[in-house]
C-alpha cells in the first residue's frame, strides 16, 4: 500500500489535454422544462426486437478506488493539483483522491474505458463524493460515449457541500454507433477541495434508464398521465419522469429487458424514486421473470413520501429455468405525482441476495455467532434480510464463495446494505478475497454501522492469476450488538481488457524504424503501432542511454504529423546492476533518466508505453537480467517508481521472451507486458514452451516478418493480445500493412 502523500501535487496529462475542452460545455449547459407529454403509443415490432442475452454489469472501470501507484488510469487537467491518501475511513477500501483546481481554467478527474457501447442501452457511472472542508463545490458528473460520427453525453450537475461522503449518478442513454469508449469524467469548480472515491462504471441492465429517449421503451397503464422533465438537477443524467394514476385502476411503470436469467442467480433492481409534493404514495418495485414453465417474481413494498431523491431495490432469486424476459415494473397509488430516476438490473452476483432462502441458504456464519432471517416491511429489497451477532466472542463473519476465475488486473467492487438492529454502533470490514492459485489476494473497507440502513462498499485489484474464487465476507467487530445485512453483490467480471492506457488504437504494427524518415515512412504506409528503440544499456547508472539519433524524437515528429491515430511504444535496453547496486535502485534511475528524457524530446507527444527491455550492455557482453522472481518484481517495481515520479502520465512496461515470462512469474506482475516470438508464420504463443499468457499480456514483438504483411499480421492477431509489432529482417518499414 502506499502511504498517504503529505501535499498535493500537480500532474500533466499531456497526451489527453485535447479532450479537456469538453469541460465548458458540462458545466455551463442549462437544460430546458418539458420535452414531451403524452399517453403510451404501442411500440413497432421492429423497436422490440432484441437478441437475447445474459446479464453482465461488470464495474468496467480499472483501479476504481485509487489503489495504484500515481493516477494512471485516472487524469487530472495539466495544472490541478491532486493527492491520493491512504486511511482507514476511506469510504471504499483504504484509499481515496482529494483534488483542487489549482491553476487549471478547466479542472477535471477522468478515465477512459476501451468499450464499444451497445445502441439502444444505457451506462450507468457513479461516485462518492464529499467536501472535506463543507465548502459547497460545483461538480458536474459526466458520461461520454466518445468515437463514431457524433459524441454522446449524460451528465448530472451538483453541489456537493457535505463532508460526509454521498454516492452520485449520472447515465447515458447510448443512441448512435461506432463509440470505441466510454469516459466517466468529474468536473470540479475553482478553489475548494474534492474527495473522490468508489466510482463505477456499468451496463444499467434496461434501455433509456434517464428517459433521453422519451418514455421509449418503457410502458404505462391506459389512462395513466406522465411527462418528462429536463433539469440540471436530476438525479442521474439530465431527464426523470413524472407520473400519477390519472383514470388508471391499476398505474405501473415497466419495461421488459430480453435476457436469459440463470437459475440460481440473483437479480437485483433499482430505481430512485421521490414524492415531488412530499405527499406519501405506496409504491412496490418488483422484478419478474418471465417466460418459461412459470413466472417469478421479487418486490419491495415501500412508502414514497419526502421530496429528496432516495435510491430503492428488488430482487428476486431465479428458481425455474426457461425465463426469456426480466420485466422491471413500479406500481404507484392513486392521485399523488411519482418521480422516476436512474433506472438498473443487474445479475448481483451471489446466490440468495436477498436471503430468502431457507436457513441462511448459501451463505456460512463463523462457528459460535447467531442468526437468524427476519421479514418485514424494513427490508432493503424484498421482506427478509440477516441478522447476526457474535454469540460472545471477540468477532464473527458471514460469508459466501462465488466460483469464478478473477482475472489479474482487473478491479472487482462488491456492496453491502448494513445497519444496527440494537442501535449500537458496529464496526464491520467488508472484505473481497480472491482465493486459490499461489497467493491469497484482500481488499476491504472498515466502517462503523449506524441504525439506518447504509450501502458499504469495497474493492479488489486482483494483481495474481489462478484464483478459483471470489469470497465476500462482512466480519462484525463488535460483541454485543446485533447486524443486519441486505442486498449484497458482487458482479461478476469476464472481460479481459489491456492493462494499458484506454482509448489506444489496436492491431498489429511495425518494430525497428529508427530515423525520421523511416517513422515517417511506416506512419504514411498506415501502421498504427509503431516500436522504436530509444535507448542502449550502460556499465554504470542510470543503466540506459539516449541513443544519439533519438529514435524518440523522430517518432513524436512523425506521429505529430500522422493524419491518423498511432500507439507509440518506446523500448529502453536497461543493463544488469554493478556493485553496491540493487535491482530496486537499477531500475528507478533508469525509469526517472528515461521519463526526464521523453519530456524533454515532447510535452505534447508521449509514447503509450515505455518498455524495460533486459538486453544487457551495448559492447557485446552477454545479456545479463535477473535470476530469480522476487529480483525480477524488484527491477520492475523501481522501472515504474522512477518512471512515474517524474511524470505520471507515462505508462511502464516490460519486455521478456516466453522463457523468462515463465520461469520468473512474470504474470503476476501488474503492468503491461510485451512477449517476444519467432518466428512469425506458423508458430503462435506457447508453441513448444510453457508460455501461458497472463492477463497482464498486452502485446507481442515478432521476428521476421516479409512483404507482403497481410499473412504476418494475421497470424499475429490471431494471438490474441492488443497491441503488437513485427519486425522486418532489416529493422525498416518495407511494405505496408
Amino acid at each position: 500500500m502506499r502511504l498517504a502523500m503529505s501535499a498535493m501535487k500537480s500532474v500533466l496529462p499531456t497526451r489527453r489535454s485535447a479532450r479537456l475542452a469538453m469541460a465548458a460545455f458540462a458545466l455551463s449547459g442549462v437544460l430546458s422544462a418539458v420535452v414531451v407529454v403524452g399517453n403510451v403509443h404501442p411500440r413497432s415490432a421492429a423497436a422490440a426486437a432484441k437478441q437475447s442475452s445474459t446479464l453482465s454489469n461488470p464495474n468496467l472501470l480499472s483501479d476504481p478506488s485509487f489503489e495504484q501507484p500515481g493516477l494512471r488510469p485516472w487524469y487530472a487537467a495539466p495544472g490541478q493539483n491532486w493527492a491520493v491518501y491512504q486511511s482507514s475511513a476511506a469510504p471504499v477500501d483504504d484509499h481515496y483522491l482529494e483534488t483542487n483546481s489549482g491553476s487549471s481554467s478547466s479542472p477535471s478527474v477522468y478515465q477512459d474505458v476501451g468499450a464499444v457501447p451497445t445502441v439502444g442501452q444505457s451506462y450507468e457511472g457513479s461516485v462518492l463524493l464529499r467536501s472535506p472542508s463543507s465548502t459547497p463545490i460545483t461538480v458536474a458528473l459526466v458520461l461520454w460515449g466518445l468515437g463514431g460520427s457524433v459524441t454522446e453525453v449524460g451528465q448530472t450537475q451538483i453541489t456537493v457541500s457535505s463532508s460526509t461522503w454521498t454516492r452520485y449518478y449520472t447515465d447515458i442513454d447510448v443512441a448512435k454507433p461506432g463509440h470505441t469508449d466510454l469516459r466517466l469524467q468529474i468536473y470540479l469548480g475553482a478553489g475548494t477541495n474534492l474527495d473522490v472515491a468508489g466510482a463505477t462504471l456499468q451496463d444499467a441492465g434496461v434501455s433509456d434508464a434517464g428517459f433521453a429517449q422519451g418514455l421509449g421503451p418503457w410502458r404505462v397503464d391506459a389512462g395513466q398521465n406522465w411527462v418528462i422533465y429536463g433539469s440540471p438537477s436530476a438525479p442521474a443524467g439530465r431527464y426523470y419522469l413524472e407520473t400519477n394514476s390519472g383514470s388508471s385502476s391499476s398505474p405501473s411503470v415497466y419495461q421488459d429487458v430480453s435476457t436469459t436469467p440463470v437459475e440460481g442467480h440473483s437479480y437485483q433492481a433499482s430505481v430512485i424514486l421521490r414524492s415531488p409534493s412530499s405527499t406519501p404514495i405506496t409504491v412496490a418495485l418488483v422484478l419478474w421473470g418471465l417466460g418459461g414453465s412459470a413466472n417469478e417474481v421479487g418486490q419491495t413494498q415501500i412508502t414514497v413520501s419526502s421530496s429528496a431523491w432516495t435510491r430503492y431495490y428488488t430482487d428476486f432469486d431465479v428458481a425455474k429455468p426457461g425465463h426469456n424476459d426480466l420485466r422491471l415494473q413500479i406500481y404507484l397509488g392513486a392521485g399523488t405525482n411519482l418521480d422516476i430516476a436512474g433506472a438498473t438490473i443487474e445479475d448481483t452476483g451471489v446466490a440468495d441476495a436477498g436471503f430468502d432462502q431457507p436457513g441462511t441458504g448459501p451463505w456460512t456464519v463463523s462457528p459460535g455467532a447467531t442468526s437468524s432471517i427476519a421479514s418485514g416491511s424494513g427490508a432493503v429489497t424484498g421482506r427478509t434480510w440477516l441478522q447476526t451477532t457474535t454469540g460472545g466472542a471477540a468477532s464473527s463473519s458471514f460469508y459466501e464463495d462465488i466460483a469464478t476465475n478473477p482475472v489479474a488486473g482487473h478491479s472487482y467492487t462488491a456492496s453491502v446494505f448494513l445497519r444496527s438492529v440494537t442501535g449500537g454502533p458496529i464496526s464491520v470490514s467488508v472484505v473481497i478475497w480472491a482465493l486459490g492459485g499461489s497467493a491469497t489476494e484482500v481488499g476491504q473497507t472498515q466502517a462503523t454501522v449506524g441504525a439506518s440502513w447504509q450501502q458499504y462498499s469495497t474493492v479488489l485489484d486482483v494483481v495474481n492469476g489462478g484464483h478459483s474464487d471470489l469470497r465476500l465476507q462482512v466480519y462484525l467487530n463488535t460483541a454485543g450488538q446485533t447486524l443486519a445485512a441486505d442486498a449484497p453483490s458482487l458482479p461478476d467480471v469476464s472481460i479481459d481488457p489491456p492493462l494499458g492506457p484506454p482509448s489506444l488504437i489496436r492491431g498489429v504494427g511495425v518494430y525497428g524504424p529508427s530515423s525520421l524518415q523511416s517513422i515517417s515512412a511506416a506512419v504514411n504506409q498506415g501502421w498504427s503501432e509503431i516500436g522504436e528503440t530509444g535507448g542502449l544499456g550502460t556499465t554504470s547508472s542510470p543503466y540506459t542511454s539516449g541513443l544519439l539519433s533519438s529514435p524518440d524524437l523522430a517518432a513524436a515528429k512523425a506521429i505529430s504529423a500522422a493524419n491518423h491515430p498511432v500507439t507509440w511504444l518506446s523500448f529502453w535496453t536497461v543493463s544488469a546492476p554493478v556493485a553496491n547496486d540493487t535491482w530496486h535502485s537499477d531500475g528507478y534511475s533508469a525509469g526517472q533518466y528515461v521519463a526526464a528524457y521523453l519530456d524533454s524530446v515532447s510535452s505534447r507527444v508521449k509514447p503509450a508505453f515505455v518498455i524495460l527491455d533486459p538486453e544487457g550492455y551495448p559492447n557485446g557482453e552477454p545479456n545479463e537480467y535477473p535470476g530469480n522472481s522476487s529480483d525480477w518484481a524488484s527491477w520492475i517495481q523501481g522501472w515504474s517508481a522512477g518512471i512515474l515520479s517524474v511524470d505520471s502520465s507515462l505508462t511502464p512496461a516490460l519486455y521478456v521472451d516466453q522463457y523468462e515470462y515463465s520461469a520468473f512469474s512474470i504474470s503476476s506482475l501488474r503492468l503491461p507486458v510485451f512477449v517476444a516470438i519467432a518466428p512469425i508464420l506458423g508458430n503462435y504463443p506457447g508453441n513448444g514452451d510453457s508460455f501461458t499468457p497472463g492477463a497482464n499480456v498486452d502485446g507481442y514483438s515478432a521476428f521476421t516478418a516479409g512483404c507482403p504483411a497481410q499473412s504476418y499480421e494475421t497470424t499475429m492477431q490471431s494471438w490474441g493480445a492488443s497491441y503488437n509489432t513485427m519486425q522486418f529482417a532489416d529493422s525498416g518499414s518495407d511494405c505496408g500493412p
